[in-house]
């Protein structure tokens, strides 16, 4: 069917699409596809993407064929000349390693499926500091990234409410401010994990959850402790009373996605759904949402929206994004707080 659609088309250059199929054989909501190469895979080079690709499928939990059963079919396009569909692509210039090491680079997603996260085969935890006076630079010294490593954390992402972002706008929860987000990907326990952070932020309140991370958009890879030069706005969501988990998460994941990518001027967009506390007496809280936006965003609507100057274009987008947070309940009980986004592997 792929091949019956593309055929008429006459593509002029290469790219790989990624199609996930769930244990029973049905076809998740979710393409991919993978532009970073000059020409088709070397011999092999498709199928061993394949199995890298369900490697992390396996490795994470999957929203409708219960974990471990997705399964990545490769579907190659190449150059055309000649007749429309070629059954002998023209030889390689992209190596096999470019084709195994990472499988999202700078892929273009669609709708969502299973959970594919920043570091496979470890648990993402996320903690919110609140409190006007939280102690913002400890997050950022040397020595809590050794504590961290000894606790069994491989990687850590910061996002600080800090000055270069100070102008753009934020939108208070019910609980305290949100002055910082930390990321960890760890191995084994969290207690460890949690009594290193507190100790960090000793005065001000610790909320930490397990997380399921999905990438809609993947952000850019950037240099250890480099600010991302991005306006990162951290979405806290809590599902409203009246929509139960599996239509809360279908409205949210499936219907408002394609909206927030196509409607705003997004070029990172991670989803956390969370699983479960790891702090005690942790506020309720039911995602949490990370969304890059250009710096210009920071004071300028057609940046934020993606718009391009264009006032109607504006107004439009506004309408359809607000209409669809509507949906899923968004447009209440949520913390919105803009920050700047540090990581490190560890």
């Amino acid at each position: 069917m792929a091949r019956s659609l593309m055929r008429p088309l006459g593509w002029t250059r290469t790219s790989t699409w990624l199609m996930l199929v769930g244990s029973d054989d049905r076809p998740l909501p979710h393409l991919t596809e993978i532009e970073d190469c000059g020409g088709p895979p070397p011999p092999g080079g498709a199928d061993r993407l394949g199995e890298l690709l369900a490697g992390l499928v396996r490795a994470s939990p999957t929203t409708t064929t219960g974990p471990g059963h997705g399964r990545s079919w490769p579907r190659r396009r190449w150059p055309v000349s000649g007749p429309r569909w070629s059954t002998s692509p023209p030889t390689s210039t992209c190596s096999p390693s470019r084709w195994t090491s990472r499988p999202f680079p700078r892929g273009r997603e669609a709708g969502y499926g299973p959970a594919v996260t920043t570091v496979p085969d470890l648990t993402k935890l996320m903690f919110l500091v609140r409190g006007e006076d939280a102690p913002l630079a400890e997050l950022l010294e040397d020595g809590l990234r050794g504590q961290l490593a000894a606790a069994g954390v491989s990687r850590l992402q910061v996002n600080l409410d800090d000055e270069p972002v100070a102008a753009a706008l934020r939108i208070p929860g019910p609980a305290a401010p949100v002055r910082a987000v930390v990321s960890v990907w760890a191995a084994g326990g969290t207690a460890a994990v949690v009594d290193v952070l507190a100790a960090a932020v000793a005065g001000a309140t610790l909320d930490g959850w397990e997380v399921e991370e999905r990438l809609p958009l993947a952000p850019p890879e950037v240099a250890d402790g480099r600010r991302a030069e991005a306006l990162a706005n951290v979405a806290v969501l809590r599902r409203p009373a009246e929509l139960d988990v599996d239509e809360w998460r279908h409205r949210w994941l499936v219907d408002h996605t394609p909206v927030a990518i196509e409607t705003q001027g997004t070029f990172g967009y991670v989803q956390n759904l969370v699983l479960r506390p790891v702090t005690e007496d942790a506020t309720y809280v039911s995602a949490i949402v990370e969304e890059l936006f250009p710096m210009a965003a920071v004071g300028d609507l057609h940046a934020f929206y993606g718009s391009g100057g264009d006032a109607d274009e504006l107004r439009s987008r506004m309408e359809r994004m607000m209409a669809s947070v509507g949906r899923f309940g968004a447009d209440r009980d949520l913390d919105l707080v803009p920050t700047s986004r540090y990581g490190w592997s560890l």
